[in-house]
């Protein structure tokens, strides 16, 4: 699933290939950077319309993903040099 748009929609999409540092793989875990190929349906891309993908989409493997446009955080600062 791609998504959120900005009414939180996601759609469904599907993946043609992944390369991680140029290497075809089968799979990626967060945090790792890739190229992902993505084939797109009809109704995707009239979704997408000329914006194409867009930064803040997530890529994710979902039946029901849900997005999530604010949150409440309690943030402890560490002492020392960051």
């Amino acid at each position: 699933m791609l998504g959120p748009d900005k009414n939180g929609e996601f759609k469904e999409v599907t993946v043609k290939t992944i390369h991680c540092w140029k290497v075809h793989v089968k799979e990626i875990s967060s945090g790792q950077i890739a190229a992902i190929a993505l084939k797109l349906s009809e109704e995707t891309k009239v979704w997408l319309g000329s914006k194409s993908i867009w930064k803040g989409m997530v890529l994710v493997n979902d039946i029901d993903p849900k997005a999530c446009w604010s949150f409440s955080a309690e943030v402890w600062p560490l002492n020392g040099e960051t």
